[in-house]
This record gives structure tokens, sequence and C-alpha cells, in this order.
């Protein structure tokens, strides 16, 4: 489920639906005369369900991921506006929470077929598996799937739309909360169920197991005070880290409508950029090294295909990836703002139809060029613009000379912003 942020407001619900889906599978025990298999079944139906509900609330999350803004595709993501608003609700899914909820998907999908082969595929043959065919099991199988949809949803749907956690945190930590109960009750099913089996699923064990699956479910509803517990205890439990950082994701507020000059980046650079950072990565020295390698010990040169395929591949996911970040954005400079004489630039993301970012003289701790391989092969320049108050740089890519001067001009400098203002705007944040 997902962990509570306020401790002191949550203490009761949590222990309520805690206590009521864990008495479902013990009264199967007790009354129903459930055996190992169906324990299984209706644990490895509840990690489905967990994992369901992640990844239902993780795109609403309004605050970035922590994880590198250089990241190949998802860091292009990372501080990127806007979404689809989901009428009557004030939700939005945000595109920045995208990656995370692909990539969650994905992983702990496949985890979780996984689980299912190493648990409900290990007892498939056993005479207890055999006993949930009976029209009497598969119903109150269905029923407990139905109660534990319903109770996990609830719960995740009171703390986390109801109570606004939305906003407070990134759309990793919900998908990091699936992953306890993945790991713990994939444990239970997969250690304790074959033990269980073997011993001919003795009442005393199956209860154990129920038990077990308690104690995870309450770990699970006390997981901030857990956090808590371990931020003032120096952290040696390591789970105390929240490394995402605040950042306002809704629309740009005061953006003027009409620029008097709109600059983009050149295509050529972004497609050129794009294609070369993919083959210098790891992944492309790594394949010509295998190739180097299997082709002196005598392999087929029909090697050199797999080889030409895996370039390809990692020459696509640059260029999709610079065109993410510089293919569709467009800067609009604005020379007089509000009549205050100061100029500003809106970048601009033509693809989402959303300002991503208002840059003004004073926001800026610098404005500098930045000359890549690719630039100077086209003439091109880049200009990197460190915000005063956050440790973000903001790179306008491939820019022709005369776009590089009209850009540093609006910052308020010919060639760059003078190092005094940068020193200043560093000591007042």
């Amino acid at each position: 489920m997902w962990p509570p942020d306020d401790p002191d407001d949550r203490d009761e619900r949590p222990v309520t639906r805690i206590l009521l889906v864990n008495a479902l599978p013990l009264a199967g025990v007790l009354l129903l005369d459930w055996n190992v298999a169906a324990l299984v079944v209706l644990y490895w139906l509840e990690v489905g369900v967990v994992l369901w509900w992640a990844l239902a609330v993780a795109p609403f999350a309004e605050r970035p991921s922590a994880y590198p803004e250089e990241q190949a595709i998802s860091g292009a993501f990372r501080y990127r506006r806007g979404g689809v608003s989901i009428p009557r609700t004030g939700l939005e899914i945000r595109v920045h929470n995208l990656p995370v909820v692909a990539i969650g998907a994905a992983g702990f999908g496949l985890a979780w077929l996984v689980l299912a082969l190493l648990t409900v595929g290990f007892l498939g043959n056993s005479p207890s598996a055999a006993r949930l065919t009976e029209p009497e099991r598969l119903l109150s199988l269905a029923a407990f799937g139905m109660v534990t949809f319903a109770s996990h949803g609830a719960s995740t749907l009171s703390t986390y739309v109801f109570d606004r956690r939305y906003r407070e945190c990134s759309a990793q930590e919900p998908v990091k909360a699936a992953v306890f109960p993945l790991m713990a009750i994939g444990t239970i099913v997969a250690v304790v169920g074959p033990a269980v089996e073997a011993t001919g699923s003795g009442l005393p064990l199956l209860v154990g197991i129920v038990f077990a699956k308690f104690l995870v479910d309450l770990v699970i509803a006390y997981w901030d005070r857990i956090r808590g517990f371990d931020a003032k205890t120096g952290g040696w439990l390591g789970v105390s880290d929240d490394d995402s950082p605040a950042w306002d994701s809704g629309p740009l507020e005061d953006v003027p409508s009409r620029p008097d000059v709109t600059i983009r980046p050149r295509r050529l650079g972004v497609v050129i950029d794009g294609t070369a950072r993919g083959f210098s990565t790891g992944v492309a020295a790594f394949a010509l090294l295998v190739a180097v390698v299997l082709l002196a010990l005598g392999a087929s040169a029909s090697i050199l295909l797999i080889v030409a395929l895996s370039l390809g591949l990692v020459a696509v996911v640059g260029l999709v990836d610079r065109s993410l970040r510089y293919w569709w954005m467009e800067y609009r400079i604005h020379e007089a703002d509000g009549g205050n004489g100061r100029g500003c630039l809106v970048v601009f993301d033509r693809l989402l139809g959303e300002p991503q970012w208002r840059l003004e003289p004073r926001h800026l701790a610098s404005a500098i060029r930045e000359s890549s391989r690719v630039d100077r092969l086209l003439g091109t320049t880049t200009i990197a613009v460190e915000l005063a108050r956050q440790e973000r740089t903001i790179r306008l890519a491939h820019l022709t000379e005369s776009d590089a001067r009209r850009v540093l001009e609006a910052f308020g400098g010919s060639e760059e912003t003078d190092a005094s203002r940068a020193d200043a705007a560093a000591r007042s944040g």
C-alpha cells in the first residue's frame, strides 16, 4: 500500500484495513479449509494489486523524480511541464512522471510474472493446487481478490488524492513503496509456501504464513514512522533519504504573449549531436569490443550485423533523447517586460504547447557560451544558463552566432553575464 505521510492523522485507517485484509485469509484457513496453494494465489494477487495502485497514482505526483537529468530519454522529462488534466478533479497526468511509470510498469510487471512462475507455477501440479478448481474455492478467492482491490484502492486514494499527498511527493515514492511488498510477500510465498506443501500443509504453518504477511503490512503502514526514526538515529537503516528536489511543476504565470524575437535551435545540430552521443555510450564501445573478441575467436562474420543493429539502436536512443530536449524547443525573447526595462526569455516547448522556463537577468547566476564538437563543426553556440537560487543548468543548444548574441543581450550582457552579478546572486542565494 501507499506509505502514509502523516502518521498522527492516519493511525487508525491503516490498522483497520490491515486487520480486514489479513482476517480474510485467516478465516479461509480456519473455516474454509484453505491450503497453501490458496494462500500463494491470494498473496500473489495482492502483490499485483499493490503494484497496480502504485502505478495508478504515480502519474499525478507534482515533484520531479530523483534521477540524473543527464540520463538518456528519461532525463529529458525530469523538469518538463505539461500534461493532461482530469476534469473536475484538480488532478493532472504530468508528463515528467511518464518515464517512472513506464519503467515501473515494465520492470515490476515482469517481476510479478516471474513471481508467478516461482510460486503459483511451482505448486501447479501439487494436490493442494488441484483443489483450487473447486467452485466454492474459486468463489472465495474471487471475493477475497475484490475486497483486497477495493481496500487497497480506498486506502491509496484517501491518502494520495483526498489528502493531496500527490502535491508533496514524486512518482518514484509510490513505485518504491511497491517494492517492499513485492519482495516481502514474494519471499513468503516462494520460501515458506513450498516448505508448507512438503509437510502436508499443516495448520500451524499456514497460520504462520498469515501472521508473517500481517507483519509485512504493519511495516508498510508505518513506513513514515520508520523513516522518521531512521532520520533521527543517523540513517543506519538507509530508508530516510529523500532526494526528490523541490520544483513547482505547475504552469508558469505571467508569461508574455507576444515575443519580440523567436529563436530555435539548428536542427542539424540536434541530429548530429544525438547520433554522436548514442555512439559515445558505453553500450556502443562494449558492442564493438565483443565483436572484435568474437571475430578473433573465429566467430562468423554475421556478428557484424548484430553489432550494426546494436550501434543503430544506441544511435536512435541518443537521437530521441536530444530531440526531446531541443527539437521542439523555442526561445522567445521579450525585450521589455512589464515596463521595467528588463528583458526575459521564455523557453517554450512546441510539442507540449507549454512554456517551460521564464528567465530574467535577476534569476541568473551566469550565462556563458559553450562550444561542443558539434557546435564547432556547424559554427553554432550553446548558451549554458546557471540559475541563481537553484543548482540547475539550462542549456540553449545549437544557436547561430546572431541568435546567441540576442540571447546574451536579453540577459543583460553583450557576451556573457558579468562576474560581479553572478557573485552577488550567489551570495543572495
